[in-house]
């Protein structure tokens, strides 16, 4: 009756304020955390023209390289957690498709545009940051931001792969010594699975060998382009160091 109708009326209303909401608090948040993150680390303040200098095209693809790759990743690990878990994976997906992810366009911009803005400056800027003064080690505070992306996202699903995504992006920023660049692999990271996902891999079959397939490919890659760079860096830091000598 007048009861059902209310409850119906009431369920409309929430579910078509989710995606502004959701808009609305991702841009907030990066705000916020933009002036809070320039106020706590970047003085003095690089000018502008330093800033854009820094944009070169080797980070750049590296970032969006990673990106791909963590993208294909997440996918396997859904894969997985697909066969494991199905009853929690689909309503999982449920709940996200209910609040419009990959459906309504002002949730896709959030997700894809300023959610890699606030969520790096939260966890890969201040998180990490704050995290590596009271260690006094990277790779501790790398695990405390990571960790803490992971249960942000407040499921299972998402959590997992999260944890390991957070630890490239924390690597990231601190290879390049910018949150610039782990928000490029972010924004690569959320675009793919946005909009390339389901045309690039949503033709491979969901078993126990597709899906260890798409987390072991990616992760070894991933992990070799982390090495090589991270080796190339200490030869042009030995380099630099004998010249100098």
């Amino acid at each position: 009756g007048r009861t059902q109708n209310v409850m119906a009326a009431y369920e409309e209303i929430v579910s078509a304020s989710i995606p502004v909401a959701t808009a609305l608090a991702h841009l907030v948040s990066a705000v916020g955390f933009a002036f809070w993150y320039r106020l706590s680390f970047q003085k003095p303040r690089p000018a502008p023209r330093e800033t854009v200098q820094e944009l070169r095209p080797e980070p750049i693809l590296m970032g969006l390289g990673l990106g791909i790759l963590m993208a294909v990743f997440s996918s396997g690990t859904a894969g997985l957690e697909t066969l494991l878990f199905p009853r929690m994976v689909e309503d999982t997906y449920a709940m996200l498709e209910q609040s419009g992810i990959g459906t309504n366009y002002m949730v896709i911009f959030a997700t894809v545009i300023l959610a890699p803005i606030g969520e790096e400056l939260i966890f890969r800027g201040l998180t990490m940051k704050y995290a590596e003064k009271a260690f006094g080690r990277f790779w501790a505070a790398n695990l405390l931001q990571a960790f803490l992306f992971g249960v942000a996202h407040m499921n299972w699903v998402q959590g997992v792969y999260a944890f390991f995504g957070g630890l490239v992006l924390g690597w990231v920023a601190h290879h390049y010594k910018s949150v610039v660049f782990s928000m490029i692999m972010h924004f690569a990271v959320n675009s793919f699975s946005t909009f390339g996902g389901d045309y690039a891999l949503g033709w491979i079959p969901v078993n126990f060998l597709s899906v260890t397939l798409l987390i072991v490919i990616p992760a070894a890659l991933a992990v070799g382009l982390i090495s090589w760079r991270t080796a190339a860096a200490k030869k042009r830091q030995a380099l630099s160091q004998s010249v100098s000598a």
